[in-house]
Protein backbone atom coordinates (compact mmCIF):
# COMPACT_ATOMS: atom_id res chain seq x y z
CA UNK A 1 0.00 0.00 0.00
CA UNK A 2 1.08 3.58 -0.81
CA UNK A 3 1.20 6.29 1.53
CA UNK A 4 1.27 9.93 0.54
CA UNK A 5 1.29 13.03 2.74
CA UNK A 6 -1.31 16.01 1.59
CA UNK A 7 -2.56 19.25 3.07
CA UNK A 8 -5.63 19.59 4.38
CA UNK A 9 -6.83 22.42 5.74
CA UNK A 10 -9.26 20.47 8.52
CA UNK A 11 -11.91 19.75 6.65
CA UNK A 12 -12.83 16.47 4.62
CA UNK A 13 -14.81 16.36 1.62
CA UNK A 14 -17.87 15.89 3.51
CA UNK A 15 -17.09 18.35 5.71
CA UNK A 16 -15.92 15.98 8.88
CA UNK A 17 -13.63 18.32 10.59
CA UNK A 18 -10.77 16.45 11.42
CA UNK A 19 -7.00 17.15 13.38
CA UNK A 20 -3.57 16.62 12.21
CA UNK A 21 -1.90 13.15 11.71
CA UNK A 22 -5.13 11.23 10.48
CA UNK A 23 -5.26 9.14 7.30
CA UNK A 24 -7.50 10.18 4.37
CA UNK A 25 -8.75 7.66 1.76
CA UNK A 26 -7.32 8.02 -1.65
CA UNK A 27 -7.75 5.67 -4.63
CA UNK A 28 -7.95 2.55 -4.17
CA UNK A 29 -4.70 0.99 -2.17
CA UNK A 30 -3.80 4.31 -1.31
CA UNK A 31 -3.85 6.00 1.99
CA UNK A 32 -3.04 9.88 2.19
CA UNK A 33 -1.84 10.98 6.04
CA UNK A 34 -3.09 15.02 6.59
CA UNK A 35 0.21 17.16 7.97
CA UNK A 36 0.02 20.79 9.27
CA UNK A 37 2.56 21.66 6.58
CA UNK A 38 1.81 23.71 4.00
CA UNK A 39 3.32 23.17 0.91
CA UNK A 40 4.70 26.63 -0.51
CA UNK A 41 7.08 27.27 -3.78
CA UNK A 42 8.41 30.72 -3.88
CA UNK A 43 11.27 32.41 -6.30
CA UNK A 44 14.09 32.83 -3.71
CA UNK A 45 16.36 34.36 -5.88
CA UNK A 46 17.69 37.53 -4.50
CA UNK A 47 15.64 37.52 -1.32
CA UNK A 48 16.50 38.68 2.18
CA UNK A 49 16.27 35.68 4.31
CA UNK A 50 16.80 36.07 8.08
CA UNK A 51 18.47 32.98 10.05
CA UNK A 52 18.24 33.44 13.95
CA UNK A 53 20.63 31.24 15.82
CA UNK A 54 24.14 30.16 14.72
CA UNK A 55 24.13 26.66 15.47
CA UNK A 56 23.79 22.99 13.73
CA UNK A 57 20.02 23.78 12.55
CA UNK A 58 21.16 27.19 11.09
CA UNK A 59 23.80 25.83 9.01
CA UNK A 60 21.52 23.03 7.53
CA UNK A 61 18.80 25.65 6.63
CA UNK A 62 21.67 27.82 5.63
CA UNK A 63 23.38 25.12 3.30
CA UNK A 64 19.73 24.50 1.56
CA UNK A 65 19.32 27.91 1.33
CA UNK A 66 22.33 29.19 -1.02
CA UNK A 67 21.67 27.33 -3.99
CA UNK A 68 18.43 29.20 -4.72
CA UNK A 69 20.95 32.66 -4.48
CA UNK A 70 19.48 34.14 -1.34
CA UNK A 71 21.02 37.05 0.54
CA UNK A 72 20.94 35.62 3.88
CA UNK A 73 21.54 37.30 7.84
CA UNK A 74 22.77 35.73 10.88
CA UNK A 75 21.89 37.00 14.00
CA UNK A 76 23.35 34.79 16.73
CA UNK A 77 26.10 35.62 19.50
CA UNK A 78 28.09 32.24 18.46
CA UNK A 79 28.43 30.70 15.07
CA UNK A 80 29.85 27.38 13.64
CA UNK A 81 32.81 27.41 11.72
CA UNK A 82 30.99 26.92 8.37
CA UNK A 83 28.27 29.40 9.00
CA UNK A 84 31.47 31.89 9.70
CA UNK A 85 32.97 31.14 6.04
CA UNK A 86 30.40 31.92 4.29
Amino acid sequence: MSRFFCYNSGTTKNNETGSGGELLSGAEGVEFERTSFFPLFIDMQDKKVLVTGGGRVAERRIEKLLPFGVDITVISPKVTEYIESE
